[in-house]
């Protein structure tokens, strides 16, 4: 496992932040809360994987153009937001195996 660099420029006993040095997330500050182990153990098995910016970037970008390519903007209605309130239930429901016309 690879471990960026980042130099520390401020902490306390409870929380140190942190600048960043090199990688995709170069110059950004790094807040890290400091709890104490109770057993020796590698903490870095437990993050979670820096996520790829490139392609998060690109496809939030499509999605933008999309949006603008979609055609002028329009007031939410009622029914918009009942429509996207069951959309939310409906993947819900699938997620856990349930029939959608059942949630």
């Amino acid at each position: 496992m690879q471990v960026a660099q980042a130099q520390i420029i401020e902490g306390t006993s409870e929380e140190i932040t942190a600048l960043l040095q090199e990688g995709a997330f170069a110059g950004q500050r790094l807040r890290v809360i400091v709890e104490p182990e109770t057993e020796e153990e590698d903490f870095t098995a437990d993050l979670p994987a820096p996520p790829n910016t490139i392609r998060d970037a690109a496809h939030l970008e499509q999605l933008l153009l999309e949006g603008i390519r979609s055609g002028p903007a329009t007031p939410m209605t009622a029914q918009d937001w009942q429509d996207i309130r069951q959309e939310v239930r409906d993947r819900a429901a699938r997620r856990k195996g349930i029939p959608a016309s059942d949630a």
